[in-house]
């Protein structure tokens, strides 16, 4: 009888050993599909994230490109603008220049014909045996020619003004611009930190 319960329960052990073993291996099949279905996924975004990495490294390209041409596009442009600039600049120079000539050449013009009016005026006062009136110069003459002498004024005290303030500013300790009037003094050391900050140095105080 003990042999016979013995191998019952061997039968039973086994019978429970084959049910485990069948469940494993389901499971171990069912797992395996799983990291199978997982695997190929895997490999379907691994292809996908290298389409979208070139892809975007493409973009990358074509926008630092497209960038650089902006830039090129802008400089050309900045560049055409101050090639005008300096153009319109040297056209009123010289429009200027030639004012300046025609100015001179009116005015030795002028200083010729009142020589020759003071000759006839001369040689018609003793044909005529008295004194001839030829009228004063047009008025216009004498306010253009104050608002001329004004400017010239004007712009030369500029032009000095200007050569103190550089004078100053270049001075190495800036003892020079103390010696200034004082709105020249505000000019001169707003001109010298614009300098120190364009060379990289410290501000002076």
């Amino acid at each position: 009888m003990a042999n016979g319960a013995e191998d019952s329960n061997i039968e039973r052990e086994i019978a429970s050993l084959e049910r485990a073993l069948r469940d494993a291996v389901k499971q171990a099949d069912t797992v395996s599909a799983a990291l199978d279905d997982l695997e190929g996924h895997r490999n379907e975004l691994a292809g996908r994230l290298a389409i979208a990495r070139r892809a975007a490294q493409d973009y990358e390209v074509r926008l630092e490109e497209r960038r650089e041409a902006l830039t090129r596009a802008l400089e050309a442009e900045a560049q055409a603008r101050l090639q005008e600039s300096v153009e319109a600049r040297d056209e009123a120079a010289n429009r200027a220049a030639e004012t300046v000539t025609q100015l001179i050449d009116s005015f030795n013009g002028l200083n010729t014909a009142r020589d020759e009016l003071a000759e006839v005026v001369t040689e018609t006062e003793a044909k005529l045996g008295r004194r001839v009136d030829v009228g004063a110069e047009p008025e216009r003459l004498e306010s253009e020619w104050a608002r001329l002498v004004d400017f010239v004024r004007k712009r030369a005290k500029l032009d000095l003004e200007d050569e103190l303030i550089e004078a100053a500013v270049s001075d190495p300790v800036g003892f020079k611009i103390t010696k200034l009037p004082e709105h020249l003094q505000v000019i001169a050391r707003q001109r010298r930190r614009d300098r120190m900050r364009l060379q990289g140095g410290a501000e002076p105080d």
